[in-house]
């Protein structure tokens, strides 16, 4: 099971930072912390430095946050997203739609 943090540095800033594998194990903790955000934030953050796997269910994941997000008048920006997480955006020809900081 993946561990998702929550950092608030601002108040229109959150930054969940995501461990271990992005996939159907690890849907519902994400989701849980964006719906747990309150007021919505302008920016959510999702750190990736330690997703060390994604597969189509963490993709989907990723692509219903960005919408949710979206739809609350916010950005979402993905951090750090290692090799693996950046080769599946790439090849599903997603990496355009989202805003990737680092790495």
């Amino acid at each position: 099971m993946p561990v998702v943090t929550v950092a608030s540095p601002s108040p229109s800033v959150v930054h969940l930072r995501l461990s271990g594998a992005l996939d159907l194990s690890s849907r519902g903790s994400v989701v849980d912390a964006l719906e747990e955000l309150a007021p919505p934030a302008l920016t959510v953050v999702l750190d990736l430095e330690e997703v060390d796997f994604c597969d189509p269910t963490g993709l989907r994941t990723l692509l219903d946050a960005e919408r949710r997000v979206a739809e609350a008048g916010g950005a979402l920006v993905l951090e750090n997203a290692g090799d693996q997480v950046r080769w599946v955006l790439d090849l599903t020809d997603l990496a355009g739609r989202f805003t990737l900081h680092g790495r």
